[in-house]
């Protein structure tokens, strides 16, 4: 039987304090995708790994998975390097951290975990938390109040307001889930919890009805079952936690149909009880024109609502928004448009109504955003840490079936949503290559290398992740000059300045700099106009709005602006 020491629950530790973490954004920071919300998670991270490195315990890395961890970092400095050309720098720069909080989310594993028993418990670490946060939402739904406000268009929106990111949130922790519950050598208790997690993030993710989510959950089960050796250990949990979330169908998608407050507390009543309803259990008993029909459906967004569940309306705006982001990677195929830069991009050139900000695809935004250059970087950046776990799986290894599995699912996913924006996400995907890879025979990391490796950690925390973060504070409080000095790339100080200032020609001013250093962004343009035709300057405000709608063709709200001018 497979057990747990101090040992392995010592270095594992580290890896848990960064799915805890990932936990915290989605519940406290709601998953959000603002730099200001996950900085001070970034920011632990960081001073998690300058300890973790100044420890005389930490593994030496392989080749494959420096190469990696270079190819992070390399991305984020390609994304820093974009904010000369991206449409908005302040975004630029919060890809750029982010994705060195990525590298730090694949590197703190990779030091840590040596055991077959560590890596099997960082798994169950990051299954957990996605279990919880599926139940904690349940319970939200069935005691909390206001639980109309947690659905959008009936779909499951809390604690992540956005329902394809928290359906990843959940899924990302299923096969892990699985595996673990297909473990022999676990003891009876821990396998009947890993079932009941399965099955909780099963009908979360139900309940928030992501159809991306479904088809990165069938791809990656299609992967498994044709490549992994433990195929018939892993299909009895993952039918058991299919079969069980299926039959509560009707109550947890019934919001979507009705959008009641009693069929609300039903799917929370039911997504609470479901894994406990597991536990127990488990506890006591061991035609023609069909193609052309759904390619219309799909470069079209649904019509009606007539459906049972938002899973059976194939429609959306993916089609235009990738035929964006192809065009505009034709026209800027080397450096790309600029880290963050498909938002304003998508505005002028869009035939939907819809207003995303990166392009529904990890692939796409790489090319379209920070072109072959950025690409690359993003594949030698996944690929040398997923192929060796490839191999693990095919050697029967747990860990690594549970990563390779969890990290199918993921990058399907990815392909189709921007989740990649979504910290909440994108910590679980590295921490889990990161599982899959460690242990083994390893070095342990000489002092010459980890003490510097350290110092720049503490330094990228202290001096990359606090100023954006301190000076968004700053800026709620109202100390602006502190805010501006902070954080000379962002517009915030200059936007809240003006919505304080005691003219509106002051506020004109004031929004004037603002463009100036976003002069892409359709939003401030828009907002220039408004405050120059209050400060009766008619010429400028007919200038700014014109820039406008330049920027953004179709925008509505541009047109009524127009028609309120007065005439000359």
């Amino acid at each position: 039987m497979l057990r747990f020491d101090t040992g392995t629950v010592a270095r594992t530790l580290p890896t848990a304090a960064l799915v805890a973490a990932a936990a915290g954004i989605a519940w406290l920071a709601n998953g959000s995708t603002s730099g200001p919300d996950w900085l001070p998670y970034a920011l632990l991270a960081g001073l998690l790994l300058a300890v973790v490195l100044a420890s005389s315990d930490a593994s030496r890395p392989r080749g494959n998975e420096l190469v990696a961890l270079g190819a992070l970092v390399l991305l984020a400095g390609w994304a820093a390097l974009s904010i000369s050309w991206s449409a908005v720098p302040p975004l630029a720069r919060d890809e750029a951290l982010l994705t060195l909080f990525y590298a730090i989310a694949l590197a703190v594993p990779l030091l840590t975990l040596r055991t077959s028993g560590d890596r099997e418990l960082a798994c169950g670490a990051v299954a957990s938390a996605s279990g919880l946060l599926a139940i904690g939402s349940g319970i939200v739904l069935r005691s909390g109040g206001h639980q109309l406000d947690h659905f959008y268009l009936g779909r499951l929106s809390y604690p992540i307001s956005y329902p394809n990111a928290l359906a990843a949130v959940f899924l990302i922790g299923f096969w892990p889930a699985v595996v673990l519950a297909s473990r022999r050598t676990l003891p009876v208790v821990a396998r009947m919890l890993a079932l009941a997690t399965a099955t909780a993030i099963a009908s979360g993710w139900l309940t928030a009805q992501s159809k991306g989510g479904i088809v990165a959950l069938a791809a990656s089960a299609a992967l498994v079952f044709g490549l992994s050796p433990m195929r018939l250990r892993l299909l009895p949990p993952t039918l058991i936690a299919a079969a069980l979330s299926a039959s509560a169908y009707r109550p947890l998608t019934a919001p979507f149909r009705t959008e009641t407050v009693a069929n609300v507390w039903s799917a929370g009543s039911f997504l609470a009880a479901v894994a406990v309803l597991v536990a127990v259990f488990f506890a006591r008993v061991y035609h023609p024109g069909w193609l052309d029909e759904k390619w219309r459906a799909f470069t079209h967004a649904p019509s009606s609502g007539n459906t049972s569940s938002h899973l059976f309306q194939l429609g959306s705006y993916r089609y235009d928004i990738w035929r964006v982001a192809v065009h505009q990677f034709e026209h800027h195929p080397l450096a790309g448009i600029g880290s963050r830069g498909f938002g304003p991009a998508y505005l002028q050139n869009r035939h939907s109504p819809d207003t995303p900000a990166r392009a529904h695809s990890v692939e796409l935004d790489a090319l379209s955003e920070l072109g072959v250059v950025g690409f690359a970087l993003l594949l030698l950046a996944i690929v040398p840490v997923f192929v060796p776990v490839v191999a693990r799986m095919r050697a029967r290894d747990p860990a690594a079936t549970a990563a390779f599995a969890g990290g199918a699912y993921w990058l399907v996913h990815a392909s189709v949503d921007w989740i990649w924006t979504v910290p909440a996400c994108g910590v679980p995907f590295f921490l889990l290559l990161g599982a899959g890879n460690s242990g083994g025979e390893r070095r342990t990391l000489a002092r010459r290398a980890a003490v510097p490796a350290a110092v720049a950690a503490v330094l990228v925390a202290l001096v990359l992740f606090v100023p954006p973060w301190l000076s968004a504070r700053l800026t709620d409080r109202g100390q602006i000059h502190w805010a501006k000095r902070l954080d000379p790339l962002s517009v915030d100080p200059y936007v809240a300045e003006a919505a304080r200032a005691p003219t509106p020609r002051a506020a004109a001013s004031l929004l004037a700099q603002a463009v100036r250093k976003e002069p892409r962004v359709v939003e401030l343009r828009f907002d220039l106009g408004l405050a120059y035709q209050r400060a009766h300057e008619l010429r400028k405000a007919r200038a700014a709005l014109l820039e406008a709608k330049r920027l953004d063709p179709r925008e509505l709200r541009i047109d009524e602006a127009f028609k309120s001018l007065p005439k000359r």
